[in-house]
């Protein structure tokens, strides 16, 4: 359908500095063979937990979240751009959420484009929907599988990023386009606007700051399963979302019954804002809003117009609701 998009390889991550704080430290990674635990550098043991110093293999990269039994995967794609809208073809602006609310046909596809506005006003439900259905015909023929962006892998994403092997700590320049623009403006192409990328050149994921707040596969665990704006990821497998408990413990982002390791959350922020507080200690200022029972829906990224408070270690809550703010980004496994 023409759509671009980027993979993401299999590694281990260490944070040698910056860990929960507010100022941003060193992430290093190191790549791993194929489907194997064994580094680029020979390394094999890891800790596989959150803290300071542990080497850990990405989290995104269990196929069913398990990281001892769990399939695992070499790598994903992850949509190039925020997701679009076409009609029959033709790029369309969802301008409202009688347009931008509805599911994928025959007729209206997701794409991931540059130069065209991002898709919009859509809930979680249908935008989870939308992504399931993407690979449905011929992705799945060639072995691939598509779903909405879970939260890990935003996290392997903004990790990837900030090592050696993306921008190198340097934080990515906002998509500030207030129209949405994918790839942050009309006239832009994978050449353009290069630091908007998550490398710094044509090759890199684009809208990833700023631009939509994004909305990821990921919700507060005392979500209803009748949830009015998100009811078809509540239900859904394990494997394509994460379950988080609210923020009013000290251990926010915790999941399974312990604490969150790799999804650019607990790692790579001091605190979180709940009722009162500050809340802009991510790394690089970065916004932080963790999900609790009256907005369980998380969201990454921020919006064009929270200037230094947005970027790839942002995070924010809402109700899960089709707005005018709100895109999304579709991934694909080799399952």
């Amino acid at each position: 359908d023409g759509s671009y998009w980027v993979w993401i390889p299999r590694y281990a991550y260490s944070i040698t500095s910056g860990y929960h704080t507010s100022t941003a430290g060193t992430i290093e990674v190191e790549f791993l063979k194929d489907k194997t635990n064994v580094s680029t550098t020979g390394r094999t043991t890891y800790q596989n937990a959150s803290g300071q110093g542990n080497w850990n293999i990405h989290p995104a990269f269990y196929y069913d979240g398990d990281s001892t039994t769990g399939t695992q995967l070499s790598g994903f794609w992850v949509a190039k751009y925020e997701m679009s809208m076409e009609t029959n073809g033709v790029a369309t602006t969802t301008s409202s959420a009688s347009i931008g609310n509805v599911a994928t046909s025959s007729t209206i596809k997701a794409v991931s484009k540059p130069r065209v506005t991002a898709w919009r006003y859509i809930n979680r439900s249908n935008c989870f929907t939308n992504a399931l259905n993407y690979g449905t015909n011929s992705l799945s023929n060639a072995g691939l599988e598509s779903h909405l962006m879970k939260n890990s892998e935003w996290g392997a994403v903004a990790y990837l990023t900030h090592s050696k092997y993306g921008r190198n700590k340097t934080e990515i320049t906002i998509n500030s386009n207030s129209s949405y623009c994918t790839g942050g403006s009309s006239g832009a192409t994978a050449y353009t606007n290069v630091l908007q990328s998550t490398t710094g050149n044509c090759y890199g994921i684009y809208d990833i700051s700023g631009s939509s707040l994004e909305q990821v596969a990921a919700y507060w665990n005392g979500a209803s399963t009748s949830n009015t704006y998100g009811a078809t990821l509540v239900n859904a497998l394990s494997k394509y979302k994460d379950v988080y408990d609210d923020a009013s413990t000290t251990d926010y982002g915790k999941i399974g019954g312990e604490r969150s390791y790799g999804d650019a959350l607990y790692e790579t922020s001091a605190s979180c804002y709940i009722t009162s507080g500050t809340n802009n200690v991510s790394w690089n200022s970065d916004f932080s809003e963790f999900v609790y029972s009256d907005c369980i829906f998380l969201y990454r990224g921020g919006h064009y117009s929270y200037n230094e408070k947005a970027g790839i270690f942002n995070f924010n809550r809402y109700t899960g609701e089709p707005g005018g703010y709100d895109a999304f980004r579709i991934t694909l496994w080799n399952n």
